[in-house]
């Protein structure tokens, strides 16, 4: 959507108003005031409107007097004016006049000014302004001029867009990574392939907006250990090693990383913390990226070469393996022309990560997966990825109780157990219990007393943290107390 062009500035009066026409001494005043002053930022881009269903955009009324009289129909009486950037918002008619749209493959679109003028017509009138993708505060500022002695009377109103109207207020909620090179030639590589890369960290927040600037670091990277990382570093400032802490300016960081003797792959892990958006006081909700660089001594000096890989995942633990390609141009795109085991995923650089998923303990076993890598030169092979998926300690959900003696008439408690799936459990019993007898879905507890001896069958169910729901019969016998003799 374009911006319209100014339309007015401040204006010099047209015309009379209300109020006595000789009485040179009666001052005019103009309020203005806002349906809503808060907006969400519009980070799709959703066009203006009126009405309910229209969160982005807000009406704007304005009024004046003269001597406390209405200013009626007066032409072109009021200017009023947008202090904020494009981005944040802009001012619309929505009024309907061809004058105030323009048409776009036969739609008619609402044009966006920074300045509007709009006649008196019973000693006011309406627009709207519309909140745009970026956080900030808009001034709308309208003003009238009194045609007899030229006094300008003016008057404000903010309106915030995002939460809290600063251009970045939000913690971290994404962190991206940016290479001048795909690739690194490796120490001493007889290619004179370069052994730096310059690389952009950037953080965002929840709204895409830039995150606040800090004078504490607020992003940490690290090299993950590989064969490719033995004598790589990464530098910023006088910080050089495996692991540096930085803090961003306009939600940007800037340093390098320098390869080690051997080709391969690095990954670069990237840290933010949603909590405090400071990592050098710990970290207490992680936002990781990652990003694969291979290291290479020569380019296309060789046609793309792939051979076969292997990756090893254990249930509930993550995984972050890269894949090896060789020669070729790098930098390589991968894809998956199979499919992955249930939790895991390959990066298009060449990353398998994730958590893989057992279903009740089922899904364990080697799994066969076709995949793909491209090279910048459009060349692609195919070779077979090995995922071995180890069940770990995702054991299958199972109830052990499953009977149970006490005597009749006599109150007790007994802790139902469960072994396997994933903690905590919950439990429940589908079919109602005997008169007497209780069950606590937290603790697991089966308490009460029974009045009437004999064997009473119940049915119990546990569902796990997964969702996993697990039924089992159990039997309650109740028995007579067993008589005693008095001396």
């Amino acid at each position: 959507m374009a911006l319209g062009l100014s339309l007015a500035a401040l204006l010099a009066g047209c015309g009379g108003g209300g109020g006595s026409a000789g009485n040179t001494q009666l001052e005019y005043k103009i309020s203005l005031r806002a349906d809503t002053v808060a907006l969400p930022v519009n980070i799709g881009n959703i066009g203006p409107s009126i009405g309910t269903n229209a969160p982005y955009t807000t009406v704007l009324h304005v009024t004046a007097t003269e001597g406390g009289n209405p200013i009626i129909g007066t032409k072109d009486a009021f200017a009023c004016n947008i202090d904020a950037g494009v981005n944040v918002g802009a001012l619309y008619y929505l009024d309907g006049d061809p004058a105030h749209e323009t048409d776009v493959n036969g739609q008619k679109v609402p044009n966006a000014y920074r300045s509007i003028t709009l006649d008196s017509n019973s000693g006011g009138n309406s627009f709207h302004f519309h909140a745009g993708n970026t956080r900030g505060v808009a001034t709308i500022t309208c003003s009238i001029t009194n045609p007899r002695d030229n006094q300008v009377s003016a008057t404000s109103v903010q309106i915030v867009v995002g939460n809290g109207g600063a251009p970045a207020v939000g913690m971290p909620a994404s962190v991206a990574l940016e290479a001048a090179s795909g690739y690194l030639g490796a120490q001493n590589n007889p290619n004179n392939v370069r052994n730096t890369v310059s690389l952009q960290a950037m953080l965002r927040d929840e709204v895409g907006q830039w995150v606040a600037d800090t004078s504490t670091p607020n992003l940490q990277v690290y090299i993950q250990a590989s064969d490719a990382a033995a004598g790589a570093r990464l530098i910023r400032d006088r910080q050089s090693g495996t692991v540096i802490m930085t803090n961003t300016r306009n939600g940007i960081a800037d340093f390098s990383l320098s390869s080690g003797s051997n080709i391969g792959v690095i990954t670069l892990v990237l840290v933010a913390d949603r909590a405090d958006n400071n990592v050098a006081n710990g970290i207490q909700d992680p936002i990781i990226q990652r990003m694969v660089i291979p290291v290479v001594n020569g380019i296309a000096q060789k046609p793309l070469s792939v051979q076969a890989q292997s990756v090893t995942a254990t249930c509930r633990q993550e995984v972050s393996t890269p894949l090896v390609a060789s020669d070729g141009l790098p930098p390589y795109q991968w894809s998956v022309v199979g499919k992955m085991p249930a939790g895991l995923s390959l990066t298009p650089d060449g990353l398998v990560t994730g958590v893989p998923v057992l279903v009740n303990g089922a899904g364990a076993g080697s799994y066969q997966v076709a995949v793909q890598v491209t090279d910048a030169n459009g060349s692609s092979q195919v070779t077979t990825l090995t995922v071995d998926v180890q069940a770990g300690d995702c054991k299958p959900l199972t109830i052990n109780s499953s009977s149970l003696s006490v005597t009749k008439g006599t109150s007790f408690a007994f802790a139902l157990s469960a072994s396997g799936g994933k903690s905590p459990y919950k439990w429940g019993a589908p079919v109602a219990l005997p008169t007497g007898l209780f069950l606590n879905g937290d603790t697991g507890i089966l308490s009460g007393a029974i009045n009437t001896a004999g064997s009473y069958p119940i049915v119990i169910q546990v569902t796990d943290g997964d969702g996993i729901v697990v039924v089992a019969n159990m039997t309650v016998s109740v028995t007579n107390p067993t008589a005693t003799t008095t001396p």
